[in-house]
């Protein structure tokens, strides 16, 4: 037996301890590789995120320069900087950390917005930056790496362009700086160090950083205190090796010690858009588990060497000791098989004669087995796919059955006699019951075309047919079956499967008719749309009061798409007449009424020369109530309107209003008054043939503003009560904006409309009409 250890220790533990060395070195000498491509990598890694910055300053300055808050704020005569900075506070969170500036056409500062605890003055934009003026000249975004004030960052300009008079508002730059937050940002990402050198071309060929100090160098790498190595990193960069390289534009790498540890570095230029050097950027991964492992590797080696000895020695007594076991375990075994233990085997792996007789005497015994568990396994098996097949019939969703060729049942699952009607399938069994007699389709034909189908083909598969339950509901059911016949070509029976679809056909069916209203919803729909462009090619357009009086703004929201609102214009030699009309109702009904309304205007005023605003009023009432026959005993129609009219002298430079409950307001030196139409409509059947309304003449002058609307301004309900916006709300508002343009004037009136509806949330209630003008 010593013998044999000491040949076993000779032959195997000499190439083992060889093999491990070479296998540590080679492993090694692979980590170190593996650690200079994962730097090379994290360079690549950083350059893509710098890439994706870019784009992401791109993208929210892109956002930015369309936001219509933006543009309001900086269009007219006076930009509003804190609405513009409240605009920025509420969109922060779009950001992070980048730096937003807004600077209007004449390279003024607006509005900054950022989010960074750091002092960032450095890197803020200011005007006589030369990135303003190149988006403020060519009207084009501007995009690349920026150095200003020693400082390099990532810069994105967009111009801000009023998309309707293509007037250049302003610019919108957002910003990125290269400090400490962005490469720590770009570490965990990468997962490797990053430092970036502020450095240009000539800098780069004089050797030399920019500054002095740690200020052109931001850096991810500490020592072990936690403070930064930025300082001790100025030298390694400007080696004259790794100089000539970058300067040829080569990505250099490198393996260094940088304070305490040894680091695998890459070295690259950063270039802006015009080819010029702005930047060094670095990657470092530690690789001190490189100079640990190869610290350890002779400990390892001899460690190894003792272990294998020793183990070398132990396997040397199981060898010599495993050719007397195997016999004694064979020995027991074949004295426990006399005894009567089948179960018995002897555990040899060895493949030698001993091994050879050890499975002779397993085999053997597995054979007296082998049956038995055989017939056993056969019969559980066989139980449970009885087990499952019954559990799958019993709680199957669907019906299944097998039938007589007379129909009678012969099996059917809890689901059939659901589907059927019947409470239980005993009810079903008890019952006699019959599926081809009692229980087929209710059309003879359906019931003829399947049994067609199944004598023809043998099978039908998805087969919809409307049944007949026990009780005499009619169901909706989907049917497979098949015949089964016998060797002898005999039909023995049939079986298949039905599904209750009534569900599902009730839905088609509901579908349909949705389809057949919606079809008809839009007929509906597209005749009032025509309606709508016949009513706007009958009455006045509105924006012919621009050319008549510059001095002006008109709102007209009609209800729904058609409307019973609307405003009349009519210009002569000797002056202007205007009108706001406000007619019965909204809508068609409400359009019909615009449309004769307007052609009595034409009629009174263009035909028969009337200009008094009084006289037109009694005569548009005398000709509604004729036209809709209101003067007779068998009319049906009870419409009017109510409406307001002004007539503008040009010679006597005067303005005659007389309105039929509709008021006239005016402001004249900061003083409003409220002129009250006279309280009848007009049209309507009660109402006096020969009625006579008011005329109210006033002073048309610069300085005095005069406003006509219809009571679905007043009347529409909204505010935190439920309530009436109201005349005197109305008269507030006017009276608040009286200095603004007409235009500002117009915009608040909308915006005050819209917030009292609660932005549109509360139904209108009426057509809206409002004008407003003034000499």
């Amino acid at each position: 037996m010593l013998k044999l250890v000491l040949i076993f220790v000779a032959v195997i533990i000499v190439p083992v301890a060889v093999i491990t060395s070479l296998s540590l070195w080679i492993n090694i000498s692979r980590l170190e590789t593996d650690l200079q491509a994962g730097s090379t990598k994290a360079l690549n890694n950083a350059k893509n995120m710098l890439t994706e910055h870019i784009q992401r300053a791109e993208n929210i300055a892109q956002l930015l320069s369309v936001t219509s808050e933006i543009k309001e704020n900086l269009r007219g005569e006076e930009t509003r900087a804190a609405e513009i900075q409240q605009t920025l506070d509420d969109k922060q969170e779009m950001w992070f950390t980048a730096i937003v500036e807004v600077f209007d056409n004449e390279k003024k500062f607006m509005a900054r917005s950022f989010t960074q605890g750091e002092d960032l003055t450095p890197f803020f934009t200011h005007s006589e930056d030369p990135i303003i003026s190149a988006t403020l000249d060519n009207l084009e975004k501007q995009s690349d790496y920026f150095v200003s004030r020693n400082q390099l960052s990532i810069k994105a300009a967009m111009p801000i362009i009023n998309s309707e008079t293509l007037e250049t508002l302003g610019t919108v730059i957002v910003t990125f700086p290269f400090n400490a937050y962005l490469l720590k940002t770009i570490k965990e990402r990468i997962q490797a160090e990053v430092t970036l050198m502020l450095i240009s071309e000539s800098v780069l060929e004089a050797g030399t950083p920019m500054m002095t100090d740690s200020g052109n160098i931001v850096s991810t790498i500490q020592d072990e205190k936690g403070a930064s190595l930025a300082s001790s990193l100025k030298s390694s960069v400007f080696r004259d090796s790794v100089k000539t390289d970058l300067m040829k534009e080569k990505t250099v790498r490198q393996q260094e010690h940088i304070g305490p540890n040894y680091y695998a570095t890459t070295y690259s230029v950063l270039k802006n858009s015009d080819k010029k050097a702005v930047g060094i950027l670095m990657t470092a991964v530690d690789s001190v588990a490189i100079e640990r492992s190869k610290k350890d590797t002779l400990r390892l080696i001899l460690m190894s060497s003792l272990a294998i000895f020793a183990f070398a020695v132990f396997m040397a007594y199981l060898t010599a000791r495993s050719f007397t076991r195997p016999i004694y375990k064979l020995a027991t075994a074949i004295r426990s098989m006399a005894e009567g233990n089948l179960e018995e085997r002897v555990s040899v792996r060895q493949n030698d004669e001993i091994g050879d007789l050890a499975k002779a005497f397993n085999h053997m015994t597995a054979q007296l087995l082998e049956k038995q568990r055989a017939l056993r396994e056969k019969q559980q098996a066989l139980e449970k796919a009885e087990e499952k097949y019954r559990g799958i019939f019993e709680n199957a969703v669907e019906g299944i059955f097998q039938t007589e060729p007379e129909g009678r049942f012969i099996s059917a699952n809890p689901a059939l006699a659901k589907i059927l009607g019947y409470a239980s399938l005993d009810t079903l069994f008890s019952s006699d019951a019959n599926l081809i007699q009692q229980h087929s389709s209710v059309t003879p034909e359906d019931r003829e075309k399947f049994m067609t189908i199944l004598d023809q083909n043998d099978v039908v598969m998805g087969f919809e047919t409307q049944i007949l339950q026990k009780d005499g509901t009619v169901r909706w059911v989907s049917v497979s079956a098949r015949s089964v016949s016998g060797t002898d070509g005999n039909l023995m029976y049939y079986e298949g499967s039905m599904n209750d679809i009534t569900e599902r056909k009730e839905k088609e069916t509901a579908e349909k008719e949705k389809e057949i209203a919606e079809a008809a919803n839009k007929k509906i729909m597209d005749s009032i749309r025509y309606a709508k462009m016949i009513q706007s090619s009958l009455l006045p357009n509105p924006e012919n009061i621009r050319n008549f009086l510059p001095e002006s703004f008109f709102i007209w929201m009609p209800r729904d798409i058609v409307g019973g609102d609307f405003i009349f214009t009519d210009c002569f030699e000797e002056g202007l007449i205007l009108a706001v009309i406000d007619c019965t109702g909204h809508g068609v009904p409400g359009a019909f009424m615009t449309i004769i309304s307007a052609f009595g205007l034409r009629k009174i005023i263009r035909d028969e020369g009337c200009r008094d605003p009084g006289q037109i009023l009694g005569r548009l009432s005398f000709l509604v109530k004729t036209t809709l026959h209101q003067d007779t005993d068998y009319a049906v129609s009870d419409d009017g309107l109510d409406a307001a009219i002004c007539f503008i002298s040009f010679a006597e430079k005067t303005i005659t209003y007389s309105g039929a409950k509709l008021p006239l307001i005016y402001i004249r030196n900061d003083e409003l008054t409220l002129v009250k139409g006279d309280k009848s409509s007009l049209g309507y059947r009660k109402s006096d043939f020969n009625i006579k309304f008011v005329n109210h003449t006033l002073p048309f002058e610069k300085g005095t503003a005069f406003y006509l609307y219809s009571d679905g301004y007043v009347d529409q309900l909204g505010g935190e009560k439920e309530s009436r916006f109201g005349t005197p709300r109305l008269k507030e508002l006017l009276l608040k904006n009286r200095h603004l343009p007409f235009e500002k004037q117009k915009d608040l009136c909308l915006l005050a409309f819209n917030e009292w509806q609660n932005c549109g949330q509360n139904e209108r209630q009426d057509d809206v009409t409002l004008l407003g003008f003034s000499a």
